[in-house]
């Protein structure tokens, strides 16, 4: 639950409350009040169950579905589209199949994302420069 330096508040080990072992598969929705970290395979969507739900997917994880959470960290394997109301943060080896919606978002190097995504933040519209105030010209003294 800490927040960087970026100021953006990334999924950590911190805010796992269940994991989902490296052995373990399931096959429906989960729902998700604290933090879910996936080690093994899920084939179903992830849900929010309450306000601040974190998602980990470690570098052997793989999820078969969508995932709706606050924050998510990404590792593993991902096909499905992502609904993420804060930081998406997709590491290094990390797989996306699917479609991303994101309040902020960092990409490493060597990470691959197969969809389109899109940033779900108003933003305010580019300032555009004034243009010069015009001087009035005088005309010339008459001799």
């Amino acid at each position: 639950m800490a927040d960087s330096r970026d100021g953006f508040r990334h999924a950590t080990e911190e805010d796992v409350t269940s994991i989902l072992g490296r052995r373990d598969r399931t096959r429906g929705d989960v729902h998700v009040s604290g933090g879910l970290r996936v080690d093994g395979v899920v084939r179903g969507n992830i849900e929010p169950g309450g306000n601040d739900a974190a998602v980990l997917v470690s570098p052997g994880g793989h999820v078969e579905g969508r995932i709706r959470a606050q924050r998510v960290r990404v590792e593993g394997h991902v096909s499905g589209s992502m609904i993420i109301e804060g930081h998406v943060d997709v590491m290094p080896r990390a797989v996306i199949e699917g479609d991303i919606s994101y309040g902020s978002m960092s990409i490493a190097a060597g990470a691959v994302v197969n969809g389109r995504v899109h940033c779900n933040i108003e933003r305010d519209p580019p300032v555009e420069a004034s243009p010069r105030p015009v001087h009035p010209v005088r005309p010339a003294a008459a001799d």
